[in-house]
């Protein structure tokens, strides 16, 4: 017995050898401060988590989406971490398509490429040193509106800004951002002053808001001629959270997410995605609403909307659809699809063996028959609107987990295809899609024998 314990600790040291040589912690200096990082067969990696306050980083299925001030990677993700430090990946980034290393899992959490982000995001590396230009805050500006006041501010390179409201005062935080403290006067109605003040190594920017007036705000990456900048609009015509909510003890709530838009035109081909999809966003909001139904929209226009607060009106829905259209790399097909959170998907059982972890997968928070009950609805008006439908099940869409009810995916088309094509640019077409999901969604919504709102026409 002492004899085979022996060589089972022999064994088990031989491992921990084995995988010393292929991981090896490290440090790295990433903007000025030090944070741990592995060597990955010989090539650098931090943990999602280490680039919070940095990055924002989320998943989506097989791709990680890295977003600083405006500017978006596309990353995919390869969970064999010996193949993804060496085999050379297509990576998005902006409009371009670069050639890269792939994000990785390694003991069940997310790990990403530092030289990747480095290319991507337009910062020097050298192994233990990602080092950006110092963020500082360039200016401050303001335009008055009927019913907001716009507030820009430029910044020497973009950040992932935050922002919150305690009572009535809206604040507006930039991590790992530097400038002068002063207060701004404008001469809007409701954002009649913004005080800078500098906090934990970051600027806050704070003003006070008239009662029951809520906010938007997004980035727009650096160009060509225009620095970063970080868009706060604030006034009445934006909804606060609590009337959202007030709005849901009454109606249902239906989140309309356009897919893309910005800087992330999404597929295309002669047509943008994020066109195709604010248009059927639109149309299928405008039926609902017009028919009694309470409708809000991840965006109403052509502009960057973090994943974050997409997540946060999904997780406010009583339904959620996300509207895009099909593409991948490489891959080609047609008609549309459905997509729903249901059970393990074969691909994702390969995966959490491959990882030996599921921590990356977490369950579904909507419950799978009603998702299922609502894609059979729009499947249904679809098929009648002519269009060739398929469902599908999948685990590994982060907005559908987000969604406490029924969450799908709706993919209208293939632009690869020109017999899709041809019907996504057809304005008539995309009405008559529009309006089969509507009176889907409105089906599933009215109980039998309950008094709802009409159904749309």
């Amino acid at each position: 017995m002492r004899f085979k314990r022996r060589w089972i600790a022999l064994g088990a040291c031989a491992l921990l050898t084995l995988a010393a040589a292929q991981v090896t912690v490290s440090r790295l200096q990433l903007n000025g401060r030090s944070q741990p990082s592995i060597l990955l067969y010989g090539q650098e990696y931090v943990r999602r988590e280490t680039l919070a306050g940095e990055f924002q980083v989320t998943r989506d299925g097989d791709l990680i989406r890295v977003e600083q001030g405006g500017r978006v990677a596309l990353i995919p993700l390869d969970y064999n971490s010996a193949a993804a430090p060496y085999q050379n990946y297509v990576y998005q980034s902006g409009f371009e398509r670069r050639i890269g290393q792939a994000a990785t899992v390694v003991n069940g959490n997310l790990y990403l490429p530092v030289a990747t982000l480095a290319q991507a995001f337009g910062a020097e590396y050298t192994p233990g040193r990602f080092q950006q230009g110092g963020r500082q805050l360039l200016g401050v500006a303001s335009k008055a509106e009927a019913k907001y006041d716009r507030l820009v501010l430029t910044l020497s390179r973009g950040v992932t800004p935050a922002a919150r409201l305690e009572g009535d005062r809206l604040v507006l935080s930039l991590p790992g951002t530097s400038g002068k403290e002063a207060t701004y006067t404008t001469r809007g109605k409701f954002l009649k002053r913004a005080v800078v003040t500098a906090k934990n190594g970051g600027l806050t920017v704070s003003a006070d808001l008239p009662s029951g007036a809520g906010y938007r705000l997004h980035t727009l990456p650096p160009e060509p001629g225009r620095p970063a900048r970080v868009i706060l609009d604030a006034g009445p015509a934006f909804e606060r959270e609590q009337s959202a909510l007030e709005a849901r003890v009454l109606k249902p709530l239906v989140v309309i997410d356009a897919g893309h838009g910005g800087t992330d035109p999404g597929v295309g081909r002669g047509l943008t995605e994020k066109a195709v999809t604010l248009e059927l966003a639109r149309e299928v909001g405008r039926l609902l609403s017009k028919a009694g139904w309470v409708v809000r929209y991840t965006r109403t226009s052509d502009t960057d909307v973090p994943l974050a607060e997409r997540a946060d009106l999904a997780r406010r829905s009583d339904v959620f659809l996300s509207l895009h259209l099909g593409g991948l790399p490489g891959a080609r097909g047609s008609g549309a699809a459905l997509y729903r959170l249901e059970g393990d998907s074969p691909l994702q059982l390969i995966h959490a063996l491959r990882s030996k972890d599921t921590s990356e997968f977490p369950l579904a928070v909507s419950p799978p028959e009603d998702s299922a009950r609502l894609g059979a609805e729009i499947a249904t008006d679809l098929k009648r609107a002519g269009f060739d439908v398929h469902q599908r099940a999948t685990r590994k869409l982060y907005l559908l987990e987000q969604a406490p009810r029924a969450a799908l995916l709706v993919e209208l088309g293939w632009p690869s295809s020109d017999a899709d094509l041809e019907r996504l640019e057809d304005p008539q077409q995309l009405r008559s899609a529009a309006a089969a999901i509507a009176r889907a969604v409105a089906r599933y919504l009215t109980p039998p024998k309950a008094e709802r709102p009409e159904n749309p026409t």
